[in-house]
Order: C-alpha cells, then structure tokens, then sequence
C-alpha cells in the first residue's frame, strides 16, 4: 500500500493532538490516537484502515489536526 505524504508544524511545544481521517462525504473513517509532542518531530503513520480495521478504498481522504485552538485540514490520498 502506498500513501503520500504530507508535513504538518504544531508551533506550541507540548501540544496534545488529535489527528482524524474523514472520508469525501465527511464520514469519520478513521480516528488515531491523542498524541502528546514535546517539541520534537514526530511521525504518525495511518495504515489504509477504518476504526474496525476494514482495508479502506484507495482515494481522497482528508486528514483533520487539532493541537489546542489550531486546526488544519489536508487533502491526502490512499493509493494501493
């Protein structure tokens, strides 16, 4: 399976964040794990799989970020 990828920058250095994957009808297909960063990079990495672990469709996804009072959409897609 591949998959693009994309760079996200969270400014505050202890940020809690959510990270949800939406499909193009605005479906909730995937929610990952709160994540804590303190400052440094980090990698997350979605598998191609809903909150079942059902294989999804290749296509658009679009991938929600939420780290305190920032908010970020992005535009990614699954290939296989």
């Amino acid at each position: 399976m591949k998959k693009t990828s994309n760079n996200f920058a969270i400014r505050n250095p202890k940020s809690e964040i959510s990270i949800r994957i939406h499909d193009v009808s605005g479906r909730l297909v995937k929610n990952l794990p709160r994540l804590t960063v303190n400052g440094e990079r980090s990698t997350v990495v979605w598998d191609g799989e809903d909150n079942l672990g059902r294989n999804l469709s290749p296509g658009v996804y679009f991938v929600q970020i939420k780290a305190g009072a920032y908010q970020q959409i992005e535009k990614v897609v699954l290939c296989k």
